[in-house]
């Protein structure tokens, strides 16, 4: 219940306030929140859980051998379960608040495991990462908090001066927010080079994140 609710009230509170502040040149404003803001919670709660999730499990690691992929996997996991249900009772709402459903949404569940993998693959670098620097638990908060304003979820892009446009282009979490636009928001199939780069981004987070936590696989126990 409670895991529904956050997104709910949180959606309906930002569409409530920043429809007036920031809509300009944005039709349906709530279904373009929607569309990024779902997406956005998945990623920035599963990295914040995940970042622990080695730590957390001192006791079992320390006592018989786990793979330590499992940790941020669970997480991602859980977190999956919580995306799941709470797009099909947003989508319900939406159907009271005048959303748009488009054919272009039959591509949404690879949209979903593109960004799966992609949050996977940087989970297990955060959970690697915070066994051997404490602080990055402390610091996850304040980081995903400046990506989520450098993200354009409750903005359009298009409002953006065109210098602070390239600068958004380093943001590799774009380029799974744009499959979402697109596919729930615009109603488009998005382009064969968009799909190729959501893909590539995905496969090299995971490729990354595995390589990495095979390598320190076995210092990790005699860093807890």
């Amino acid at each position: 219940f409670w895991s529904l609710l956050n997104p709910i009230l949180q959606l309906a509170v930002i569409a409530t306030v920043f429809s007036y502040v920031v809509r300009q040149g944005i039709r349906d404003y709530t279904q373009y929140l929607f569309s990024g803001l779902l997406a956005w919670n998945f990623f920035q709660s599963t990295l914040q859980m995940s970042s622990t999730s080695i730590l957390e499990n001192e006791n079992f690691i320390k006592k018989i051998y786990l793979p330590k992929m499992l940790f941020p996997l669970s997480k991602l996991c859980l977190r999956g379960i919580d995306f799941v249900f709470a797009f099909f009772a947003l989508s319900i709402i939406g159907a009271f608040v005048g959303f748009h459903y488009y054919p272009s949404m039959i591509m949404l569940p690879l949209a979903i495991v593109l960004l799966f993998a992609f949050t996977f693959g940087l989970s297990l670098l955060v959970a690697v990462g915070t066994v051997y620097f404490r602080d990055i638990q402390y610091l996850m908060g304040v980081f995903l908090q400046l990506l989520y304003f450098a993200t354009p979820i409750m903005y359009s892009e298009d409002l953006l001066p065109e210098k602070f446009r390239a600068i958004l282009g380093l943001n590799p979490f774009l380029a799974l927010l744009n499959l979402f636009h697109k596919i729930i928001y615009f109603g488009q199939f998005p382009t064969t080079s968009e799909w190729a780069l959501a893909t590539m981004l995905s496969i090299i987070s995971v490729g990354l994140g595995i390589s990495v936590l095979k390598h320190l696989e076995e210092d990790l126990v005699f860093r807890l």
